[in-house]
């Protein structure tokens, strides 16, 4: 598998590994199975990893497998059905049957922090700077697809419309109460054979965004989006944006 181009920051931090190139190591099995936005936000991660030589399997849930994929082509990500459960629950930084397990599905804990710490911690494991998490972060964009998508939901930009999102949870299957605007709304849904990214456009399209906070914050913030961005706290399993807000680097519009 080919070795990702690094940018001189993150290729500094894995300086310091490159004695190992020369010796046999195991196959790094990332495993973070779920949350597009957590696959985002960890692609320093795969990389760091990849820097040094190494080989690395991502298992993805299957309905995330297609559109990670095409966004992120250099990234060996496999189907989650195809790997042994077993391995989903470990939470050590351990190898096993061949396998180095990068368990940051389970930061917090192997960290030892509360839960609202999750996602700068998947970085800490490794000694990584969270607060650069972008270096890697964009996706391939796939133009084709996104002018599909645009014309499939009817995004003329010669006709102001807002882009709503109140879904969230693994695959969506939660839902926020976002009282929709008055104007033309595009509210995004599952359409077969297109996947999140593939919204992008109809996202800088937008006149306004109203978004429950949920994978798209991290699309967000690597699009340059400079409309309108309102985000609503996903209820009820967060009460208020410390999950997320040391992520914010945009002036978005908060609805507790």
């Amino acid at each position: 598998m080919a070795v990702a181009f690094l940018t001189p920051t993150l290729r500094d931090e894995c300086v310091s590994c490159s004695n190992f190139m020369k010796e046999y190591k195991p196959i790094v099995l990332i495993l973070q199975s779920f949350g597009i936005g957590d696959v985002i936000f960890c692609q320093n991660i795969a990389r760091f990893f990849m820097f040094q030589g190494r080989e690395i399997l991502w298992p993805v849930n299957d309905s995330m497998y297609e559109g990670l994929r095409r966004a992120y082509p250099d990234i060996n990500f496999c189907r989650k059905s195809k790997v042994d459960p077993y391995y989903f629950g470990i939470k050590e930084m351990i190898t096993i049957d061949g396998y180095e397990i990068c368990p940051i599905r389970w930061s917090d804990t192997v960290m030892e922090k509360p839960y609202k710490d999750v996602m700068w911690t998947k970085h800490a494991m490794y000694g990584l700077p969270w607060s650069n998490w972008k270096e890697h972060a964009m996706w391939k964009r796939d133009q084709k697809k996104e002018a599909e998508l645009m014309n499939i939901v009817g995004a003329d930009k010669a006709e102001p419309f807002m882009f709503v999102n109140c879904n969230f949870g693994g695959d969506g299957r939660r839902k926020a109460d976002i009282t929709i605007p008055q104007g033309k709304v595009i509210e995004m849904r599952f359409i077969e054979g297109f996947s999140l990214f593939d919204w992008a456009a109809v996202m800088l399209a937008a006149t306004e965004i109203h978004s429950v906070s949920t994978s798209l914050l991290y699309m967000f913030e690597l699009l340059p989006i400079t409309n309108p961005i309102h985000l609503y706290v996903r209820k009820p399993i967060e009460k208020d944006f410390s999950y997320v807000d040391y992520l914010f680097t945009k002036p978005y519009i908060l609805h507790a």
